[in-house]
């Protein structure tokens, strides 16, 4: 799910989309950046900073997550071919 703010207005989307796109990164960048373009403050500039680490950090975590989760399985599955004996002729 992709809001795009500084191409399509946010008030032609869904309201489930609506409701939750505050929350997007694309969002966040974009008022970032309009935010700054337009003479903002550090503390505000601070706040977005802080919300596309957030973004990072949870994605790093998922992703770090689900990695070891299919090499776990991945090893998992070679282990018991690898220790299986073999079948008679």
């Amino acid at each position: 799910m992709v809001t795009l703010v500084g191409i399509v207005p946010m008030e032609t989307a869904p309201e489930p989309l609506q409701s939750v796109g505050s929350l997007m990164p694309l969002s966040i960048v974009t008022q970032g950046l309009v935010h700054s373009a337009l003479g903002g403050t550090l503390v505000s500039t601070t706040g977005t900073l802080l919300a596309i680490l957030a973004w990072a950090a949870v994605s790093l975590v998922v992703t770090f997550a689900a990695s070891r989760g299919a090499r776990l399985a991945r090893r998992s599955s070679h282990v018991s071919i690898v220790g299986a004996a073999p079948a008679a002729a």
